[in-house]
């Protein structure tokens, strides 16, 4: 819930700790401001990376599978039918949402946010404007394995 500067996340979110919970039956009560604001702009971003994802626009599922096979390409990453599973799975939609790019050079989420604004929100459109400007998603190989790197640039 926003309510002017304050902003909170849901109370009937799940816990963003993971606990599975509810947000306000785990760690609702022991939480300082910036933490909540913290958790708040996390349950945004899942919202935008959720209905991204589940589009049914042919367009952005086109590009979503672009980026894929250059993920694969980079990565070495072996897709099923329903993508790359495992820590795969997580590093390519890491990738997709901080760094991707598309064809022309620019950044996926750039590309989506100007393509279908109506999509978003004027302030969902301001996180991923942040995410453009301030974050560069990285893959490195370790041995068998992928570390991710998120990198953050000073606002």
């Amino acid at each position: 819930m926003e309510t002017g500067l304050c902003r909170q996340p849901s109370r009937n979110a799940p816990c963003p700790c993971g606990s599975g919970e509810k947000y306000k039956k785990c760690c609702m009560k022991n939480v300082t401001p910036e933490k909540e604001e913290h958790y708040w702009l996390l349950q945004k971003e899942a919202g935008i990376k959720d209905r991204i994802v589940m589009s049914h626009n042919q367009d952005i599922q086109s590009k979503i599978d672009c980026c894929l096979q250059e993920f694969e390409r980079q990565t070495g990453a072996k897709s099923g039918p329903e993508g790359p599973e495992g820590e795969d799975n997580a590093a390519f939609f890491d990738w997709l949402f901080f760094d991707a790019r598309l064809e022309n050079g620019a950044k996926f989420m750039n590309w989506v946010s100007s393509s279908f604004p109506s999509m978003f929100t004027p302030l969902e459109l301001a996180i991923i404007s942040q995410w453009a400007e301030n974050t560069r998603y990285c893959l490195c190989k370790d041995n068998s394995s992928f570390r991710q790197a998120l990198l953050f640039r000073p606002a």
